[in-house]
């Protein structure tokens, strides 16, 4: 169980859930471009990358909770919970829009939707076209996630 997020031109970050056998100290795996991130003293609470801070809250030391916070202003909190990732994104107001790559708002769309506080166009395509709410799973994943995949670049 893993999730990765990026900012525009920040670092990737990604979070892992460890093996169960590996969790007897770290939680989690924190990988920042490709290199991973460990927090092992009060020291390193704070970690500063091209453009995303990441910090694990006061009294967590086995990275079971950290924080992404991105230039822009949007948070990606990441937490641990019974062998599951519990993930919050959090965004500034500002961010209230729709995709600019298909001509709305300043931008922000994908798998969490268009941040417009309107369900119907949840599922919009980065081509601005609408699957419809009562689309079934199988077409949800094959036409919408696919559809927002990330390629790498080497």
């Amino acid at each position: 169980m893993a999730v990765a997020a990026r900012d525009n031109i920040s670092s990737i970050v990604e979070f892992r859930l460890r093996p169960v056998a590996a969790r007897w100290r770290y939680q989690m795996y924190v990988i920042v471009d490709k290199e991973y991130v460990f927090w092992w003293d009060e020291s390193m609470r704070l970690q500063y990358f091209k453009g995303v801070t990441l910090y694990q809250p006061a009294g967590i030391q086995n990275m079971s909770h950290v924080i992404a916070m991105f230039d822009s202003g949007v948070g990606v909190e990441v937490m641990t919970d019974g062998g599951h990732l519990t993930v919050h994104v959090y965004m500034p107001n500002t961010f209230l829009g729709g995709c600019a790559g298909v001509g709305y708002g300043n931008g922000t769309g994908g798998l969490l939707g268009l941040y417009s506080r309107d369900v119907r166009d949840d599922f919009t395509l980065p081509n601005g076209q609408q699957i419809s709410l009562q689309s079934t799973q199988e077409d949800i994943h094959f036409r919408f996630g696919k559809a927002w995949r990330v390629q790498e670049r080497v």
